[in-house]
């Protein structure tokens, strides 16, 4: 089995959090190779351009106010997709039938967290009104109850921040912001299925030692740039990905991150 890059909970990152940490992993590709640097650095060197340029346009702290309370919902909604995951897989005939019944409901509405914001909350409120309707006796069998009683608050948070700078022009540039920054994840995550399929093929020590060198590197910025969680309450965060959670995700079709 070849060399693999560490996947990371990339959405525990704020932005300028995710930046300098793209920017050490940009450092060690322009290191590693100098002005022959490989093309498939490019585009994402590109992309990562656009994410600080975008991120300048923005009020910092009306930024991360916004980012926080959308970060929150997205994680209720991926809460409540776990919930049904593990639910219907459940030897627990009563949960497993009420977690299949559900889904049927919540499936309906395809994972919203990625959209633009607008967008985004349209579908969630959208599913939100679906999801009320099912019987209170069949969310609690399913064990969904509380989770969609906390989408409900986090959709109303988020709304009210909204509704604070509405005036303004933060939100369509948080838009572009939340773009910028998912088209720079997507490119870092192509860069790095490739990197690793290009080194046993290359058999290039420059290419080899590339990934020892990112992997270093990630180890050294995730454990000293920005471990105090503002989202969990913990003092720490643990942004490497364990072996079963890679699998669960690989699983259940949810976008793996690096």
């Amino acid at each position: 089995m070849g060399k693999k890059i560490l996947r990371l909970r990339l959405d525990d990152l704020r932005d300028d959090e995710l930046l300098r940490l793209f920017r050490g992993v940009e450092s060690v590709i322009d290191k590693t190779f100098g002005d022959t640097s490989p093309e498939l650095g490019t585009d994402f060197q590109a992309r990562l351009n656009a994410f600080e340029q975008a991120l300048s346009q923005m009020d910092d702290s009306r930024l991360e106010e916004l980012r926080d309370a959308d970060a929150a919902a997205d994680r209720i909604w991926l809460g409540l997709f776990y919930e049904l995951m593990a639910g219907m897989k459940s030897p627990n005939a009563e949960r497993r039938d009420a977690a299949i019944e559900v889904n049927q409901t919540f499936a309906r509405i395809s994972n919203p967290t990625d959209l633009p914001y607008a967008e985004e909350y349209l579908r969630l409120k959208q599913l939100m009104q679906m999801m009320d309707t099912l019987p209170a006796e069949l969310l609690r069998k399913a064990r969904v109850d509380d989770w969609l009683e906390e989408m409900h608050r986090k959709y109303e948070h988020f709304m009210a921040i909204h509704a604070a700078y509405e005036q303004a022009t933060t939100c369509k540039d948080y838009d572009t912001v939340k773009e910028a920054r998912k088209s720079l994840i997507s490119s870092y995550r192509l860069m790095c299925i490739t990197l690793e399929v290009v080194v046993p093929l290359r058999n290039n020590s420059r290419y080899d030692s590339l990934i020892d060198n990112i992997n270093e590197t990630l180890r050294e910025l995730t454990g000293t740039v920005m471990m105090t969680s503002r989202k969990f309450g913990k003092g720490e965060l643990d942004l490497l990905l364990k072996p079963h959670e890679i699998e669960m995700l690989e699983d259940d079709g949810i976008g793996l991150e690096f």
